[in-house]
């Protein structure tokens, strides 16, 4: 019975071993998967934190933006001076114009007018 004993013994203490190198197996990744997971979540409040900052600039670029809209409605008390249209305006005045007429003698161009 001794022997019996002593070869139990030996299997329980190898059992025992191979259980701890199973946790220390199984501990690993949990322990690699909670630091992946502590850097994620700190990660993702750093994106958070950009992304609320963001909003907060966008927020106030917008405000700035309708500030001056709203002062621009008030209508002015200057006189408004408007252009006449193309058609009605003066044939004199847009000769003047020296994109409108060709580079020549102007009394060249006065008598093809009169022709």
């Amino acid at each position: 019975m001794g022997k019996k004993q002593k070869q139990l013994q030996k299997q329980q203490k190898e059992e025992e071993k191979q259980r701890k190198i199973q946790v220390e197996k199984k501990r690993e990744p949990d322990e690699r998967l909670a630091l992946s997971r502590a850097a994620n979540d700190e990660n993702s409040k750093k994106l958070d934190e950009q992304a609320r900052k963001q909003r907060e600039r966008e927020a106030e670029m917008d405000k700035k933006l309708q500030e001056p809209r709203e002062t621009l409605r008030v209508p002015s008390t200057a006189p408004v001076r408007r252009r006449p249209p193309p058609n009605q305006a003066d044939k004199d005045k847009t000769d003047i114009r020296a994109w409108r007429r060709p580079q020549r003698d102007n009394e060249n161009s006065q008598q093809s007018h009169v022709d």
